[in-house]
């Protein structure tokens, strides 16, 4: 099933971002899908694996770059063109985010359905988060320095 992927529970919230902004820090979770589908793209593993219908789908090559750049780059350039990079802290909006990226977890399981060690996924969640506050950290010091 496509739903067990988290980039398509970003993609929904992107594509209804009126609402969904309103409730979560999409700057942050497209941030999170762009960060996560980019290493999981070009450094682990290397290739999508695709459950549908008991076959395993494997995309690769020029076809796994293009599923990148419309479904990992795209819906952040979008956002982050509406609604420009929110701060970590002192944004009520991060918690709800940070509840639907545990719910995702406590409903599936990732390391499974990203065919990627659970060690190396929890790694790889908090350097994201990491990466995304220290970036939003160097902005704002910037622009307010």
């Amino acid at each position: 099933m496509i739903f067990r992927f988290f980039t398509i529970w970003i993609l929904y919230l992107v594509i209804f971002h009126y609402i969904s902004s309103k409730i979560f820090s999409l700057p942050f979770l497209t941030f999170i899908v762009l960060f996560n589908g980019l290493y999981l793209s070009y450094i682990n593993p290397k290739k999508y694996y695709i459950d549908f219908n008991d076959k395993s789908i494997i995309i690769d090559g020029y076809k796994k770059i293009l599923l990148d750049i419309f479904c990992h780059i795209c819906p952040f350039l979008f956002i982050y063109k509406i609604y420009g990079i929110e701060t970590f802290f002192n944004n009520w909006k991060i918690i709800p985010s940070l509840l639907l990226i545990l719910l995702y977890n406590y409903i599936y399981n990732p390391s499974i359905i990203y065919h990627i060690n659970i060690n190396e996924f929890i790694i790889l969640c908090i350097s994201s988060i990491l990466s995304y506050y220290l970036l939003t950290f160097i902005i704002f010091s910037i622009k307010f320095n």
